[in-house]
């Protein structure tokens, strides 16, 4: 995770399939689209969240920021009519501000992988799940689709893993 970036990547693809959702008539188109939704954010997307800290970090020469032990990460929410609790994530600062504007409070922002995710969600299990820009586009994910996503790409990097090894063994034969 990175702390209070200078700038939020700008996660198009994700935002172009969000928005290709209502196009989905048949089944298979729906498949597809979740297909590949599940591997841009997975794999290519950084997310901008907010947070609150019992303390603020010190900051070092470096550029990084140092947090003593003792320091509480609080991680805003969303809930919904039934009362579950969301991890809001956003794929851009323009989305990011559309939040920004709806509260008052003066957040600190972190930027998330799906792979920071996760742990978020053990550690947190107030968490129904995430959304992606819960004022436009609204995509939620429930923890157990989080699960099943974060099973999918052990799977395939364990694949992609098993692939190289085996070309470096059959290169090896080679020689």
């Amino acid at each position: 995770m990175q702390f209070n970036p200078k700038t939020i990547p700008d996660n198009k693809e994700v935002k172009e399939y969000l928005s290709w959702r209502a196009t989905c008539v048949t089944d298979a188109q729906s498949k597809n689209l979740v297909n590949k939704l599940a591997d841009s954010i997975c794999v290519k997307s950084n997310f901008a969240v907010y947070v609150g800290m019992s303390q603020k970090p010190q900051k070092v020469e470096d550029g990084k920021a140092f947090f003593s032990a003792d320091t509480k990460v609080v991680y805003f929410s969303l809930t919904d009519k039934e009362g579950h609790e969301y991890l809001p994530l956003f794929t851009s600062e323009e989305e990011l501000l559309k939040w920004t504007q709806a509260t008052e409070k003066k957040p600190f922002r972190m930027l998330m992988t799906f792979d920071d995710l996760g742990p978020v969600m053990i550690t947190h299990t107030r968490f129904s799940g995430a959304v992606i820009n819960p004022m436009s586009d609204n995509f939620i994910m429930s923890r157990d689709l989080i699960a099943r996503w974060m099973t999918r790409k052990r799977i395939m990097l364990d694949a992609a893993i098993r692939e190289v090894m085996k070309k470096k063994a059959d290169e090896g034969q080679r020689d």
